[in-house]
């Protein structure tokens, strides 16, 4: 089988220098993929053709002209040789889904949609007249999934509120075993404790809340420090200012934040789990936390009884809540060491790529075997 992934993000291959979650999963999914395929991935922010590893990134000339400039990209390089073809983008904008359906006909190739966000979500900070044009523009897109070949979601509830008849998988994000921190954490009684936050800073990760949470604690040893971008990246500047113990960092690549958070005492991994990003999206950056050793605090973002023994969960998304679980947290470092070990445990057992992805092949070789 043949695979071409579309990317509307990936400059260039190296894990190391993206600064978004969703970037990694982008690579690191592509990389699995290529134990069972072909795996290449055509880019519409990619400047030159790179090969890392098992995968090749490939960039298009005109964006605009996308249909004819990849259908140029497949045959100049030599892709889609093989007769199980699959084309695979990620959500289901319009336009690339036309241009995407062009190409999959032209090549005898099925079109799959890999969906782990809602274009509600960025809906919620325009004003009515983008909010009604926006929305209308991607219901086309959704319109048009029910059109192409297959889908992947991470929620069963994704495809109920998507309307689809479509053949689905439910998958999930995996991580590498080399991947999983092989230190035990142990609190340094010395220093100050450390607290790290690193994401979206959107309403629903819960920004407010942590922010708010710190504000309540009377502990001085504590820092939240909080790296990540979002529409209220001003007004978390504005309310760290207010409070020496809360700093915002910016955006770093994902080289740098790994050895900031193989130096925190504490991860946080907020959500309110009642927003409709909850339906389609999965923790992918509390894979990443579970597997580093350090301990975690996230609200109920998993629907299994054995995550509640291997984070420190809180059922509630308020200031009140996580400001006591911190407190907790601090006042019994044991408890974080045993969390920690089991959380790597709970990691190999649940989300490493090796069978996350096998699913998802046989999914792919299915559709591509369907007629």
């Amino acid at each position: 089988m043949e695979i071409i992934i579309l990317s509307k993000s990936l400059k260039q291959l190296n894990v190391d220098l993206v600064n978004t979650s969703s970037q990694v999963f982008e690579i690191e999914f592509a990389r699995s993929l290529s134990q069972y395929a072909k795996v290449s991935i055509i880019s519409l922010q990619a400047n030159i053709k790179e090969v890392n590893k098992d995968i090749s990134l490939y960039p298009i000339e005109n964006e605009k002209k996308m249909k004819y400039c990849i259908k140029k990209a497949i045959e100049k390089n030599g892709l889609f040789i093989d007769r199980e073809r699959i084309m695979l983008l990620f959500g289901y904008d319009y336009f690339i889904l036309n241009n995407l359906s062009w190409v999959c006909k032209q090549k005898e190739a099925y079109l799959i949609s890999y969906t782990f966000d809602t274009h509600k979500a960025a809906l919620e900070h325009k004003n009515r007249i983008r909010r009604f044009l926006i929305d209308t523009y991607f219901q086309l897109g959704i319109k048009k999934l029910n059109s192409i070949g297959g889908i992947i979601l991470f929620n069963e509830e994704a495809y109920k509120s998507l309307h689809l008849s479509i053949p689905y998988l439910i998958s999930k994000v995996g991580i590498n075993n080399s991947e999983i921190s092989p230190v035990v954490y142990k609190r340094n009684e010395n220093k100050c404790f450390n607290i790290v936050y690193a994401g979206s800073l959107e309403r629903y990760n819960g920004i407010d809340e942590m922010i708010s949470a710190i504000k309540l604690l009377p502990l001085k040893n504590i820092f939240l420090n909080i790296y990540g971008d979002g529409t209220l990246k001003n007004e978390v500047i504005r309310k760290s200012a207010d409070d020496p113990r809360i700093h915002y960092r910016g955006i770093i690549p994902r080289g740098e934040l790994d050895i900031v958070i193989e130096n925190a005492d504490l991860l946080l991994n907020l959500r309110d789990t009642k927003h409709l990003v909850s339906k389609f999206a999965f923790p992918s950056k509390l894979i990443q936390y579970l597997s580093s050793g350090i301990p975690v605090l996230s609200t109920s973002v998993l629907k299994d009884s054995t995550f509640n023994n291997v984070a420190f969960v809180i059922d509630e998304l308020s200031s009140e809540k996580i400001s006591d679980m911190i407190f907790y947290i601090v006042e019994n470092p044991d408890e974080q060491q045993k969390r920690s070990m089991l959380a790597k445990d709970y990691i190999r057992k649940n989300f490493l790529w090796d069978n996350v992805i096998k699913d998802v092949y046989d999914f792919l070789r299915k559709i591509s075997q369907s007629s």
